[in-house]
């Protein structure tokens, strides 16, 4: 199965930590943020990797991933404009080459092994990862029906439930690029989360509910509790 790492933030939210390079090559316990996710695909087995990066950190993510990781493919793709994750996605469609993909995003930190999980639950049109969140306006929200995600809600104003989604998942590669190419993309419009293309096409995927531990970066006090978690 092919790996698809989302990196293609700038970074403009943790200044003055980004100034000097891509916030996903910032070091904690001696490793680039990035490394410890492609890590974890080679550990379970991925070793063809995608990275999405943007056209200020292409350079410096294939220079470093290649002195470190020579035996293991990987392909990068410049997502041009910041149009959300599954653009992001979508710009590295020629390299999707297998029935499913499994992506993550760089910029996240988790408790736990996320990748083995999903490889071990995945079925049909793969599978997605939720979590119990407090704010479900700032999230893609799953509205369930007995028991079973029929849609992803990206930032609702009246939430179907509390069950936001988190940025891992495998999905049919056939059906969400059927699903994104139906739709129109433009700066300003309300992002579309990956998952949902693939229901909008008839496919169905099961979840799990993430109760680990996880912090974004995204802000600059972010180094600290993301460091803390990778501590513990």
């Amino acid at each position: 199965m092919i790996g698809v790492l989302l990196a293609a933030g700038s970074g403009s939210r943790i200044k003055p930590f980004s100034l000097t390079g891509s916030k996903v090559m910032l070091e904690f316990l001696g490793k680039p943020l990035l490394f410890y996710h492609i890590d974890e695909f080679v550990k379970h087995g991925i070793d063809d990797i995608v990275i999405i990066c943007n056209r200020d950190n292409v350079g410096e993510i294939s220079e470093r991933c290649g002195k470190e990781y020579g035996k293991t493919k990987i392909g990068y793709v410049v997502q041009d404009v910041q149009l959300g994750p599954s653009h992001a996605i979508y710009s590295a469609r020629d390299l999707l080459t297998d029935s499913h993909f499994l992506f993550k995003y760089g910029d996240s930190v988790h408790s736990d092994d996320l990748v083995g999980t999903l490889l071990k639950k995945n079925k049909g049109d793969g599978v997605i990862t939720l979590r119990k969140v407090k704010d479900p306006k700032r999230y893609g929200i799953a509205r369930l029906e007995k028991d079973v995600v029929v849609e992803i809600m990206e930032k609702p104003e009246k939430a179907p439930s509390k069950l936001g989604l988190v940025g891992a998942g495998i999905l049919n590669t056939q059906k969400f690029l059927a699903g994104i190419e139906k739709d129109i993309l433009f700066s300003g419009k309300k992002e579309v989360p990956p998952p949902e293309y693939v229901l909008r096409e008839g496919g169905k995927l099961p979840y799990w509910v993430y109760d680990g531990k996880r912090e974004d970066l995204g802000k600059p006090w972010d180094v600290l509790l993301v460091n803390r978690l990778l501590v513990e």
